[in-house]
Order: C-alpha cells, then structure tokens, then sequence
C-alpha cells in the first residue's frame, strides 16, 4: 500500500475566431504524504508540478496553421529521491563526458521546461508542408502524472507532400512525402559551440496510394546518417551510432469489403552487422449478422550488435579501460526472433446480448554469440572478447569470464525463450437502454521454454501450456432516468 496521495489536474481551452483557432492551459500536481525517514521517501517524489500553454492559430480557413507548447515541470523529494531522477533513463546525469550536467547529491529539487513550435500548409490541390522543433530542457519532469521517456533533447524536422487526387490510369488518388528529422542534446547550447552533440539525422520518402480497385498500397524508405547516442551505455560516454537503411511495404484491400485483407513486410539493416526483417498480415471479416472475426499473426526475427549487456567497474587494484573512464561498456550480438498472432471473435445472439473474445499468444526467444566493450567515447567500434589478447569463457550457463591483460572480470547475459497467452472474454447485455451486465473472463499465462532457441509457429500452440492465472469479473452499469 502506498502512501497517502492527492491528484490533481486543471485544463482550460478557449476557441476564437472564425477559424477555430484555440488556445489552451493546464496545470496537474501530485502530492505525497511521505516522512524523509519512510523508505519510500528514498524512490517517491514528495511534490511536483507542472504547467503548460497550449496554442492551434488557424488561417484561411484552415488552410494554414501554427500549433505550439510552452511549459515546465518542478518536484521535490528527498536527496535519495532527487538524486534517482537525476539518474534515471530519462536524462543520466551521471554520463562521465557531458559537461552541461551533473549529478547533485544534496539536491531537494528538479526543475526544467519545454517549448514546441510547428507549422504549415494542411490543404490545397497538389503542394502540402511542414515543419517544426521543439526541446525538453535535461530537468524536465513528467513521469509523477505523466509519461515522458527521455528529457534533454532538441529536435526539428519538416516534410513536403505532393498529392494527386484526380483519378488516373492507375491510382485513384496518392501523394508522395519527403520528410527530415534531426534531433541534439542540450550539449548544443550549453556544452562547446564547436562541438555540439548531434545525436540523429534521418530521412525519409514515402508513397501511399489507392489503386483502382479501391485497395491501399504504402510503401517507404528511410536513411539515418552516422550519429552519436547518449543513452546507449545507459549513463556511459557517447556512443557512436551507424548508417542505418530501413524499408517497410504493406497493402490492403476495400475496405468495405465483407472480408477485410492486409499484409506488410520490414526489413532494416545497418553497416556494423544489425539487421531485421519482419512480415504480418491481416484476415477479418463477418459470417452472416451475428459474428465478426479477425486474425493478425507477425513474425519477425533481428540481429543487434549492440546490445547493451552491463557497465563494469573496475575493482581494487585495477584500472579497467582508461578510454571509458575506467568502466568497461559490455556489449553483445543477439539474434532474437518473436512471433505472435492478435485473435478477435465477436457474437451477437442479440442487439443487446453479444459474447466478446480476445486472445494472442506470443513467443519470444534470444541467443547472444559474441561480446565486446566500447572502445573509446563517441566510438562505433568495440574492443572484441576472445582476440587480440582479450579471453572469454563461459564458466557457467550464461555466465562469463573475460581475461584483459592482467585484469579479469566476469558478467552476465543469459539467452532466453518466453511464452505468453492473454485472453478477454466478455460476455454483455444491455438489458435495459443504459444500463448493462457484464461477465469477464481473464487469462494471463506465461512461461520460458526453449532459451535461445528461434521460436516457430508451433510456439505459438506451447502458450496454452504454460502456467498463469485466471481472472473472473463481474460489473453492473445502471442508468437512473432523471426528467
């Protein structure tokens, strides 16, 4: 049981204008009724805040607009509490190269801000576009009443379209889209001016069309430039990123049709040996008035090269690499593979009587076949185990034992094999207007099988085996007529 707590949320919007331009405001705050002495002082936030403005300026009709967002976040909590949000995924003051941050243990507070701005052109008969930024300052903090996965960054991007509308010999309608992204860290304004932390560039063309016969087509590529990651050693230096190609094609029929059809496949690929290719597809439709159905199985099977496994550090008397400021950044190739399928099936025995079910099994698996460590900070290459005077051995299942020179460590990174059923049966009756019973069923089976073994369809049928537990729920909605 947690402690005492108090919600709090306030939003004010106002339309203007004959364009429907709004303006809006808000502002949430959590409090916590929590002693510096209670162990959860150590994890909670004691307080916070935030508040922002919102705007969306429509001209001509709607024909151009100008969206944006101001506003800033305040909590407060013990230095324990504090200090774990400093070093949270969301913003890892702790990285030993980031010279515009640092960690402050005695701090009571965090504050930070944001601000967004975007715009364009939304109708017309061939010519769209857009384009915007926005930043999250490295104290920004959402997660009390809200989601925010990562602070300190800055991003912009903008797009042009170009749409025809008009019926031809083989699209009824399509556009093209050509799209660039680029995003930094904070480092950009606050850390040297020659040398700017540029995380990502990214590009992208994409066509969606309608075909004559009224199916759907969408087809994209993408290129993402070399960059750097600071969160990619999880509170460790920069890491160099790759030249990264990805492409994904999909179709789908009328969907007006009776029987509903889609199918889509993926591929990506980059120059330091990652790679995935991932297919699914989509079959539904209806049987007679009463039932509706649809099956959505995926597949799709990777490589990463870089992933991250552990940060070492050194122990008494050793140094451990002195180009990482002294930890060691492990990292490993894993080839995973995952397959999972979304089942639906609806009944109506009457208007007002209908059995409701939902199931997807899912299987999962992953083998790691070599390790390395970062060479060096911004640096896209490892110092690989086993060669050049560096000895791995597993001593025991998934734990390893690296011999560096005169330093020898061990870690850990076991393969793995999951197998996952959740399903929903809800069966409902309005029986009355307004006021309804429900009936629910739950399962939530789970299990490991098979560790690093790449998962087939028969997998799939392994769910239903594993154990789990079973949930029944009863609920009554009845609406009170008042005249």
């Amino acid at each position: 049981v947690g402690p005492p707590t108090g919600y709090g949320v306030l939003r004010l919007q106002q339309e203007f204008g004959e364009d429907q331009s709004t303006a809006g405001l808000m502002f949430t705050g959590v409090k916590r009724d929590l002693d510096d002495k209670d162990p959860l002082a150590r994890i909670l936030r004691q307080n916070a805040v935030t508040g922002s403005l919102d705007w969306t300026l429509r001209f001509k009709g709607g024909a151009y607009d100008i969206i944006g967002h101001t506003g800033f976040s305040h909590v407060e909590g013990t230095p324990d509490a504090i200090l774990r949000a400093q070093r949270s995924s969301a913003r890892y003051y702790q990285r030993p190269d980031a010279n515009y941050v640092e960690i402050d243990t005695s701090a009571t507070s965090l504050s930070g801000y944001t601000f967004g701005l975007r715009g364009g052109k939304r109708s017309g008969k061939h010519w769209l576009w857009g384009g915007g930024f926005s930043f999250e300052s490295p104290g920004f903090e959402l997660n009390d009443m809200g989601i925010l996965g990562q602070a300190d960054d800055i991003e912009s991007w903008n797009q042009v379209t170009y749409r025809e509308q008009t019926p031809g010999k083989i699209f009824r309608r399509y556009n093209i889209t050509l799209s660039r992204n680029s995003s930094w860290n904070f480092s950009a304004v606050k850390g040297p001016s020659n040398d700017p932390s540029h995380m990502v560039s990214s590009a992208e063309v994409s066509l969606n069309g309608t075909f004559r016969n009224f199916w759907d087509g969408r087809y994209f590529i993408g290129y993402e430039w070399p960059g750097k990651s600071d969160n990619l050693t999880r509170g460790g230096p920069l890491a160099g990123t790759p030249r990264n190609i990805f492409t994904e094609a999909s179709v789908s029929n009328n969907f007006t049709s009776r029987t509903s059809m889609s199918a889509w496949v993926f591929y990506f690929s980059n120059d330091i040996g990652s790679w995935e290719q991932a297919a699914g597809f989509s079959v539904g439709g209806r049987a007679g008035n009463r039932m509706s159905f649809s099956v959505s199985p995926r597949f799709n099977r990777e490589v990463n090269s870089r992933q991250y496994v552990r940060t070492i550090e050194p122990g008494p008397g050793q140094i451990g690499n002195p180009n990482t400021y002294g930890n060691r950044y492990v990292f490993g190739n894993i080839y995973r593979s995952q397959i999972s399928a979304q089942i639906r099936l609806n009944y109506f025995f009457t208007p007002d009587l209908s059995l409701e079910c939902y199931a997807e099994p899912f299987a999962a698996s992953g083998e790691y076949r070599s390790f390395g460590e970062l060479r060096a900070p911004e640096s896209r290459d490892l110092n690989e185990y086993g060669v050049e005077g560096r000895s791995i051995e597993e001593v025991d299942e998934g734990v390893y034992e690296v011999t560096d020179g005169s330093e020898t460590f061990a870690f850990s990174a076991e393969d793995f094999g999951v197998r996952s059923f959740r399903s929903n049966v809800v069966l409902r009756w309005e029986f009355r207007p307004g006021s309804t019973f429900y009936l629910v069923w739950q399962q939530d089976r789970f299990g490991f099988e098979e560790p690093g073994r790449r998962v087939r369809i028969k997998s799939l049928g392994e769910t239903l085996s594993t154990a789990g537990a079973n949930f029944f729920a009863v609920k009554l909605s009845y609406w009170i007529p008042v005249s």
